[in-house]
């Protein structure tokens, strides 16, 4: 399949012309495409917090835009991925 760059202008008027549409697939194809250009523009941070466990304390990541905790690996290590396991809103700390 040939790769095909895609535009911010390009989606504004694709979506024009699907809304006009009252075909079921076009009316889906529109708002994926709407789905799609929130998720993009939305970028959020891994905040650290802590828990106090009496003599020590945890830290934890979590998502700044859903609360979801970061994943971690089989040594219980947080990996600060690029995009946010819960919601997929792109991490700008990632």
């Amino acid at each position: 399949m040939k790769k095909i760059r895609t535009y911010p202008e390009m989606n504004e008027k694709l979506l024009g012309i699907l809304r006009l549409s009252e075909e079921p697939l076009q009316l889906y194809a529109a708002q994926r495409i709407e789905e799609l250009e929130e998720e993009v523009s939305r970028t959020g941070r891994w905040i650290v917090r802590e828990t106090d466990c009496g003599d020590y304390k945890v830290a934890h990541l979590i998502c700044s835009e859903c609360g979801q905790e970061a994943m971690y690996d089989e040594s219980h290590i947080y990996t600060p991925t690029k995009h946010c396991p819960g919601c997929g809103v792109k991490m700008e700390n990632g």
